[in-house]
């Protein structure tokens, strides 16, 4: 083939194929090389195995939402859904407390760390390590100290409570469970400035929590077993013979006076005696 003047070899002459075919191999080598081939079309079903994975990764959270009601203030419900006997879906909902028990979502959340563990049961033993007692003493009020649960007797879950708000809570609720120690508990009881018998009260519904934790697989011990506290009294209580019960009657005005023969009678306590009302005492007449 002749250009001109110039005459191109023989060798160095292709066809119009070739040359297309060569220039889409320098193309390809000049790419980076993700670019070397298309991304896969995601298959059907593969896509419908994410969207569920990620669904129930968002449902093992649960959710929190604030429920106003006729009377009272608001409450926060949680609400989760775990599969039932024949696999099917069960949405279940709680109320977990008031706003003035829980201000914002951050507090209600927290107060459900216990049983967002339980709900997870694949997890439950890594969260556990992590719980601390204030997140336990709510999940023992949300299980064992509501209104519906009729194992413990009224006054039995309004002492739990204030010995829990009172006590418990303030002094170990930021620790964890595998923090707390046998020795630091037994010290820390006898440097209360309470009866024996309310240490030993304390003693006691420490124990229960953590038997409510062993029990609902959230830890595997009990540290309070071994924990040294006796209830028996420092002082001899006085007791007063009736000629000196007498004596003090005749000495006292009359509303110390009707005191003081109320309780010599009956023997209530100063809580029972100062929380007497009249309706109570007509009701009592009356039987």
């Amino acid at each position: 083939m002749k250009f001109g003047l110039f005459t191109m070899p023989k060798s160095l002459l292709v066809s119009e194929p070739e040359i297309i075919t060569k220039g889409v191999i320098a193309y390809q080598r000049a790419l980076p090389p993700q670019s070397n081939s298309l991304p896969k079309r995601p298959n059907a079903q593969e896509s419908l195995r994410t969207a569920t994975a990620m669904l129930e990764v968002e449902m093992q959270q649960g959710s929190l939402i604030r429920s106003g009601r006729k009377r009272g203030p608001d409450v926060w419900q949680f609400r989760w859904g775990d599969k039932g006997p024949f696999g099917k879906r069960i949405y279940r909902r709680r109320v977990i407390g008031t706003v003035c028990q829980y201000a914002d979502v951050e507090s209600a959340r927290k107060s459900v760390a216990g049983l967002l563990a339980e709900i997870n049961g694949n997890g439950l033993k890594h969260s556990a390590l992590r719980m601390a007692i204030s997140e336990v003493c709510d999940h023992f009020i949300q299980r064992e100290l509501t209104n519906d649960n009729l194992w413990r007797s009224y006054a039995t879950k309004r002492g739990y409570k204030a010995y829990l708000k009172r006590w418990i809570v303030p002094h170990w609720g930021c620790m964890r469970l595998s923090e707390v120690r046998t020795m630091e508990v037994e010290s820390w009881l006898r440097r209360l400035p309470l009866a024996k018998s309310s240490c030993a009260k304390i003693r006691s519904i420490l124990s229960v929590l953590f038997n409510h934790a062993c029990r609902h697989e959230l830890f595997d011990r009990n540290p309070i077993r071994l924990v040294r506290q006796s209830a028996k009294r420092r002082n001899t209580p006085c007791v007063l013979t009736p000629p000196e019960i007498k004596a003090l009657i005749d000495n006292l005005g009359l509303r110390e006076r009707t005191l003081v023969l109320v309780v010599a009678s009956t023997g209530l306590r100063q809580s029972e005696l100062f929380g007497l009302k009249w309706e109570i005492s007509i009701l009592l007449k009356g039987q």
